[in-house]
């Protein structure tokens, strides 16, 4: 399933590599400037729009651990700066 969308003037242009065994996900954003960020979000998941958003007003954060972005790396991010 293959699903596109903008969210806070940012394209989510996720791409799938269907060569590899697991298929993994790569999570591309393009700016509002035209560039591509990419955000290092599990490679199994698509981000929701909702996930995206917060993403974004987070300040487009990296992991903090060992795996991936999840959503609740999100979650706790986002109550910590409550």
């Amino acid at each position: 399933m293959y699903i596109q969308f903008e969210i806070d003037g940012y394209q989510y242009v996720p791409e799938q590599d269907l060569d590899l065994n697991h298929s993994p996900i790569y999570h591309n954003f393009i700016t509002p400037e035209g560039e591509t960020v990419t955000c290092d979000w599990s490679s199994y998941d698509y981000m929701t729009p909702f996930q995206a958003h917060l993403w974004l007003q987070l300040g487009m954060p990296t992991r903090r651990r060992a795996g991936p972005l999840n959503d609740s790396d999100l979650s706790i991010l986002a109550s910590n700066q409550l």
